[in-house]
């Protein structure tokens, strides 16, 4: 995608909060959804370890069940905490989907219906070849650390950046996605890359990593 953005304005930490003002954490389906994913995603009894998480999340006849709304206070009141578990992990990575669909979807096309036609505002990037580079800090850290499921992790993520047939009227793209791991763009696109352009493009397409999923398959990682 073309946007440059504060990357603050995808940022989980200083979030949480507000993802409690969207209609699908009020209405209950954000926490149903994340209470379907863990429970795929984790089948069997875990074990959190000896962590804060432990307290927000529990089994129900099999499921788990998280307490969404304390879980997201907690985050909020602990801005530098980093996951100590897998699920964990797992747990904001979804939140961080969620961060990543409401901040995305304010700057690619959307469609409003009419009692008599369609009005489309901004950029169709679903209809066209669009890959879609993610830069940021968690991409940084889980790229490094190599935690076990960091891959199914970065999937969930770039799913909030996707196309969602759930959302038709949300124009995100459908296509690749590229990881900056080491924050290149940032070096590479500057003065660099105007000194030296050929240079900085090899090393763009040497460093950048696909995510080797789907478009189908990053939102079937949290569909419910």
């Amino acid at each position: 995608m073309v946007y440059r953005r504060v990357e603050g304005k995808y940022g989980l930490s200083f979030n949480a909060e507000n993802l409690k003002e969207l209609e699908r954490f009020q209405d209950g389906s954000m926490t149903d959804e994340m209470n379907h994913f863990l429970s795929n995603r984790f089948p069997n009894d875990f074990l959190p370890g000896e962590d804060q998480f432990l307290s927000f999340i529990q089994r129900v006849n099999g499921a788990s069940e998280v307490d969404l709304g304390s879980y997201l206070s907690w985050i909020s009141q602990n801005p530098h905490h980093t996951p100590q578990s897998t699920i964990e992990n797992a747990a904001t990575s979804f939140l961080a989907k969620e961060i990543m669909a409401t901040a995305t979807g304010k700057h690619v096309g959307n469609v409003d219906e009419t009692e008599t036609y369609f009005l489309q505002y901004g950029v169709n990037y679903f209809n066209q070849p669009v890959t879609m580079l993610l830069i940021g800090g968690t991409i940084y850290h889980k790229c490094r650390d190599q935690e076990p499921g960091y891959l199914q992790d970065l999937a969930v993520i770039a799913s909030g950046a996707m196309f969602n047939p759930r959302q038709m009227h949300t124009l995100r793209p459908n296509d690749k996605v590229l990881l900056d791991a080491r924050y290149l763009v940032s070096i590479l696109g500057g003065l660099y890359g105007r000194v030296y352009p050929e240079q900085a493009l090899r090393i763009m397409k040497r460093e950048l990593l696909p995510l080797e999923a789907s478009p189908e398959a990053m939102r079937n990682a949290i569909a419910a």
